[in-house]
């Protein structure tokens, strides 16, 4: 199955073009990608992969600042006496 997409990429190329705020210089590039080379954002079943992972990592960093020195529970340091 083929699709055209030229006429809705020339429609958001002339948006971004008329865009008053748009700095000089900047330009616009399309192309084309095959489904299995899209990046993760675009894939639900990524994406959802890529929230858990994003969720647990904020939910280590907020433990490590709940700890008050910056480690999580159980790393280096935990229980040495200061010299």
């Amino acid at each position: 199955q083929t699709v055209d997409l030229n006429a809705p990429v020339d429609i958001f190329r002339r948006i971004l073009f008329d865009w008053k705020e748009r700095p000089e210089g900047a330009d616009v590039t399309v192309g084309y990608m095959k489904r299995k080379d899209l990046p993760a954002f675009v894939d639900p079943a990524k994406a959802a992969e890529l929230k858990a992972i994003r969720a647990k990592e904020e939910e280590e960093r907020q433990q490590k600042e709940a700890n008050g020195d910056g480690k999580a529970e159980g790393e280096n340091g935990e229980g040495a006496e200061a010299g």
